[in-house]
């Protein structure tokens, strides 16, 4: 059984532009370029209200993102998801038409509030950023305990990364449910390859190709016991399957 969610809330972030909010941008973004001696990076905050999703036991669940375009990213890459440690509001700003700090961004998680470089944990999880080696702190925070990733390898760029164990962080309550950021790993923000911009459909799209979390689990059921005993001769002709209720058109 399939079933899918769309996000709460989503927003990109970008060292370049480090108080820029781009929360109800129509795309989000990931990726590493230098222009020159100039180096972007850009990372994507993603918010799913999970408490509402009535999960049933045993769930896969995927984080799908649908790739709107793709710029000179190398042959093989891998995009992380961590569980973000501290709380940000997502805004209202775009990144080229209506340029705004109201919300989250680079150096903000709220427009006013900066992201901390540490935070005080529960339950031993460890939260980290490169916050203190990039261009003055910034760039969010995140559990690094709590960690999903997808590899890709000369592929099609959607995303469909198994998050199961974020989520269940959330639902037990052993982390705050504060969404996932998306990035490259955090040793590629500080080396010096360039890994290109993934472009991903954000909530605020005009298309149908919004991040979704799809919820995957196996809801047969069956009845044990004795079915009797069949007697004299039986060919495979004599069994028919009948489906009812079937509708024309789905």
């Amino acid at each position: 059984m399939h079933k899918l969610f769309t996000s709460s809330f989503d927003a990109s972030i970008y060292l370049q532009q480090p108080e820029q909010n781009a929360g109800r941008d129509e795309i989000l973004e990931v990726g590493k370029l230098y222009y020159g001696s100039s180096k972007d990076i850009a990372r994507t905050l993603i918010k799913f209200d999970v408490a509402n999703m009535g999960i049933p036991s045993g769930s896969i669940i995927y984080l799908n993102l649908k790739s709107s375009q793709a710029e000179e990213i190398p042959l093989e890459y891998t995009i992380h998801a961590n569980a973000v440690s501290q709380s940000w509001n997502m805004g209202t700003g775009t990144k080229f038409d209506n340029i705004t700090s109201d919300g989250v961004s680079w150096y903000y998680k709220n427009g006013t509030d900066k992201w901390m470089d540490y935070v005080a944990i529960p339950n031993s999880y460890v939260s980290g950023s490169d916050t203190g080696s990039i261009s003055n702190g910034g760039g969010g925070t995140w559990y690094t305990a709590s960690m999903a990733s997808q590899s890709f390898s000369n592929e099609p760029d959607d995303v469909r990364m198994d998050v199961t164990s974020i989520i269940n962080l959330w639902v037990s309550g052993s982390l705050p449910n504060n969404g996932f950021i998306l990035h490259h790993h955090t040793s590629a923000s500080i080396d010096s390859n360039d890994y290109g911009v993934l472009k991903f459909f954000s909530k605020e799209t005009n298309t149908i190709y919004e991040p979704k979390l799809e919820l995957v689990w196996d809801d047969q059921s069956f009845i044990t016991g004795s079915l009797g005993s069949v007697t004299g001769s039986v060919s495979d002709d004599d069994y028919k399957v009948i489906v009812s209720n079937l509708k024309k058109e789905y």
